[in-house]
């Protein structure tokens, strides 16, 4: 059946902005959301190469994400409904790449039915598990991921199809350009080579197929792994003090505590996991603690398959493998407790888009063969239709953070990072006595993951009621210079030894609390640049007498604040004042 390509595109778009138009009502997320908004607040300039080589110490490497939340902030000054439509449109997009990367397979094996790649991107859009990176805001480094890594693949298609370096380069440039906006899209290199491999199968044996392939496509090969030198190379300089994110994913598979068979273990259950969701995805969890080690046997089996599918060196083949290729960075994440939930559904987002190429072609293959062409197309519109109403219900959960985390408290009962965010919810909604009663009994293990969200806000209700002493001591037990919120803790910290001071008794304690405040002070301008500490530091040392070290922060204070800082003119004033 042949359907213009313009009607299709426009009937994919329709679909996408009908079932998640409910998105658009969704407000910020309190994780992650809005701690990217208050980094947003005074941001009123940027520097490309301090976003792209900031040169210190450093977690994740997202220079291209960052862009989008700065262009956010300057084009409709942070307003939740134009973010999501944001991440709706990238949606869009994606489901599109979806549909002409099917179509470009559909022409490698001779089918002219443009139902098949409506049938791909279909399943790709509707499909529930998307839900989690399309909802929510932070999720948008997943969308952006799978934007460049969906592009690099159409284009290296076409470039193997018509042999071209100009789009061979394009799609190692595209390749780049999506682990710039997540640090695990890397893990697509190999699914990358797969693909280049598998395009001409020539040879007796795997190894010989490679080398002739390789030689006569070594430029595809050289391109693809340009991009892969470039991207560390780019993350070495932007890192250039530490990266604590490399150095966290590589302790728990070689550090010394690593246990090779609980290593494997993981693994294998994380693998059934994970394609168990794809093929069954509810129920839906924004928070899922835990999976059951009967997955194991399942990972096993998919092992085997996937030696299997290499094996078979065929387009369709690659595509799972390539969804196998991306999620499996999810794996470090369980092993080094390296987000604050061990297992996400967000990580299948972009598995979900090779996965469902696969599928739709698989079937179509399978019926095909067996004639069973007359069962097909109501299975399919009974698939479509439960995946749409499926992924309109989430989403009109992600409406609210209080329904969004009443629904995950229930499917992870006693999980504490989101008690936390449930009683912050209950917060915003009013019921103050249930959220901070929450809170305060929301006690964590001392090396348990997200443990420092909990008690920094343990510690903010402690100073509402005055119990500055015991908010100070929470504090330090949770600063720790790795941490993701070290310079929130930090400024906590600083706040708190203010109000301190205010209370001082005695001029030695002054003193001491004083001492303590600008060790602090000093920390957080060295952790975060900010300028404003420096005009902070200088406050302090002009307090404690010390003119002439308050004239150097106060001079260091206006040299380094951008213009319009409110504290800009008056360090300048007070550091020309203690000069004289």
């Amino acid at each position: 059946m042949k359907i213009r390509t313009p009607y299709l595109v426009m009937f994919l778009l329709f679909v996408v902005l009908g079932v998640y138009y409910p998105s658009l009502f969704a407000p910020f997320n309190t994780v992650d959301d809005r701690g990217m908004i208050n980094a947003l607040l005074n941001f009123d300039h940027f520097s490309l190469k301090d976003i792209f080589f900031p040169g210190e110490n450093g977690y994740y490497y997202r220079p291209l994400l960052s862009l989008t939340f700065i262009a956010d902030n300057f084009l409709w000054g942070q307003q939740p409904s134009f973010m999501h439509l944001e991440n709706i449109l990238i949606h869009a997009v994606n489901t599109l790449l979806v549909f002409f990367i099917a179509g470009e397979i559909s022409k490698r094996y001779g089918v002219q039915n443009s139902l098949l790649s409506l049938s791909a991107s279909l399943l790709f859009a509707l499909h529930p598990i998307n839900t989690e990176p399309v909802n929510w805001i932070s999720g948008r480094t997943d969308l952006l991921a799978a934007l460049f890594i969906l592009l690099s693949t159409f284009l290296l298609l076409r470039a193997l199809a018509t042999e071209s370096k100009v789009l061979s380069a394009l799609a190692s440039s595209s390749f780049l350009l999506s682990c710039l906006a997540k640090d695990s899209a890397i893990f697509f290199f190999p699914a990358v080579i797969l693909i280049i491999w598998h395009t001409d199968v020539s040879g007796e044996s795997l190894f010989s197929s490679f080398y002739a392939s390789l030689k006569k496509r070594f430029f595809f090969f050289s391109s693809y792994s340009f991009a892969v030198i470039t991207y560390f190379t780019f993350r070495h300089i932007a890192f250039a003090k530490a990266d604590s994110g490399i150095s966290t994913a590589a302790q728990g598979v070689i550090g010394h505590n690593a246990r090779f068979l609980y290593t494997l273990k993981v693994i294998l259950k994380l693998l059934g996991f994970y394609v168990k969701k794809l093929f069954f995805p509810m129920p839906l969890n924004f928070a899922i603690s835990g999976a059951s080690d009967y997955y194991i046997p399942l990972g096993i089996i998919i092992i085997i398959v996937c030696l299997y599918l290499i094996y078979r060196r065929d387009l369709v083949a690659d595509l799972f493998l390539a969804s196998i290729c991306v999620v499996s960075p999810a794996f470090l994440v369980a092993l080094n407790r390296m987000a604050w939930t061990p297992i996400a559904e967000r990580y299948l987002y972009i598995p979900a888009a090779t996965f469902a190429i696969g599928m739709a072609f698989s079937v179509f293959f399978l019926c095909r063969r067996f004639n069973w062409g007359k069962v097909l197309p109501l299975f399919a519109v009974m698939l479509y239709v439960t995946s749409a109403y499926a992924t309109v219900e989430r989403n009109f959960v992600w409406q609210d953070n209080l329904t969004l985390f009443q629904d995950t408290i229930r499917k992870s009962p006693g999980y504490p990072p989101i008690i936390n965010e449930l009683a912050l919810a209950l917060k915003d909604h009013g019921r103050n006595a249930e959220g901070d009663a929450m809170l305060m009994t929301n006690s964590m293990g001392k090396n348990a993951k997200n443990k420092e969200f909990c008690d920094l806000n343990r510690a903010a209700l402690l100073c509402g009621v005055g119990d500055f002493k015991s908010a100070r001591r929470l504090l330090l037990d949770n600063l720790n210079p790795s941490s993701a919120i070290y310079p929130q803790i930090l400024l906590k910290l600083a706040n708190v030894d203010g109000r301190l001071l205010e209370q001082a008794a005695s001029i030695q304690e002054k003193e001491q609390i004083r001492k303590e405040l600008i060790s602090m002070l000093k920390k957080l301008q060295d952790n975060t640049g900010d300028p404003y500490f420096l005009y902070r530091l200088g406050q302090q040392f002009l307090f404690a007498g010390e003119k002439t070290e308050a004239q150097k922060y106060f001079a260091k204070a206006y040299e380094a604040a951008p213009e319009g800082a409110h504290y800009k003119m008056a360090a300048k004033k007070l550091a020309e004042k203690l000069k004289q």
